[in-house]
């Protein structure tokens, strides 16, 4: 997970502010069937797991898979699709989201990209297809992921160290970022997850993994909540959610951590921070709990709680 240089924390607020924007313009839930003639939960996840190959062999951003993921989900929720079309829909869309993320030297040209995917589809029935998803989303394929999120409240973290976070060094709260990033992966996968916005999965798994790192999650958990203006209720919702997903797969998420640090080179992309009119976030502390909040011992809660800049 890469931060962009010289961001103040003030700029990473304004920064999350605008993806809510973006997320409250766009986001709708998005269900599939279990069974039927249309495309199933199953048959989703393992075009996400052949676009998450796709993405790794072609060495793209992380940014252009949870994209791709967003326009396929966000195009399917609009149209009723058969499963024979849903490989060139999938395509279709990492081919628009690379376009839009990559830099233009590392896209590859599409009959490049037919080839190494290997799928049984020609120049002009991607083409066609695009052209179709594109009409379906109105042009604009500017969406905001749980992975923009992510960097969104990790900048945070680390910009706030010293008053969030003041027993982890520097170091620790970095490798935080790859581990939460690796998790975030696993969630593509989890149909269950489609219907929470792409903030509260963002916010549920940060605080999830704070919880083991730091008395002070449930405070940060709750400032960041209000940022996101997120209810508590789809916040612990999403926590258990997480939690179940992450027990069951727990091998999985650690092998796949080791291996995407030792293969973790960033790269440049077209997505770039924009600076924005400063607004100032004062959160008072309320319990994420309800009356369990009471129950933190530990936690010491403050009246008036800022996420601000050092």
């Amino acid at each position: 997970m890469v931060m962009q240089k010289g961001l103040t924390a003030d700029e990473a607020v304004t920064l999350v502010q605008q993806y809510l924007r973006k997320e409250q313009q766009h986001w709708r839930p998005c269900k599939y069937s279990a069974q039927g003639d249309e495309i199933l939960s199953a048959q989703r996840n393992q075009a996400v797991k052949w676009l998450t190959v796709m993405n790794r062999c072609l060495k793209f951003n992380p940014e252009t898979l949870f994209l791709a993921v967003t326009l396929l989900d966000d195009f399917l929720r609009l149209v009723r699709a058969r499963p024979k079309y849903l490989k060139c829909i999938a395509i279709s869309c990492f081919y628009l989201a690379s376009k839009i993320v990559e830099e233009d030297d590392m896209v590859p040209h599409i009959k490049d990209l037919i080839t190494d995917s290997n799928c049984n589809f020609s120049v002009s029935e991607i083409m066609r297809m695009e052209a179709i998803i594109l009409k379906k989303l109105n042009w604009n394929l500017c969406r905001t992921t749980a992975l923009d999120f992510l960097h969104g409240f990790h900048a945070l973290l680390v910009l706030n160290r010293s008053l969030l976070l003041p027993d982890q060094s520097a170091a620790q709260l970095e490798a935080l970022g790859p581990l939460m990033e690796t998790k975030l992966h696993i969630c593509l996968c989890q149909p269950e997850l489609l219907t929470s916005r792409p903030s509260v999965v963002a916010l549920a798994l940060v605080s999830l993994e704070l919880e083991t790192w730091t008395r002070n999650w449930f405070v940060i958990t709750v400032a960041l909540q209000r940022l996101a203006q997120v209810e508590n209720a789809d916040v612990i919702r999403c926590r258990e959610d997480l939690a179940r997903t992450f027990t069951v797969l727990r091998p999985v998420a650690s092998r796949k951590h080791r291996h995407s640090e030792s293969n973790h080179t960033p790269k440049p992309s077209k997505r770039k921070m924009e600076n924005m009119d400063i607004e100032e976030i004062y959160d008072s502390i309320k319990k994420l709990y309800g009356d369990e909040g009471a129950g933190c011992s530990g936690m010491h809660l403050e009246s008036d709680f800022p996420i601000r800049a050092m």
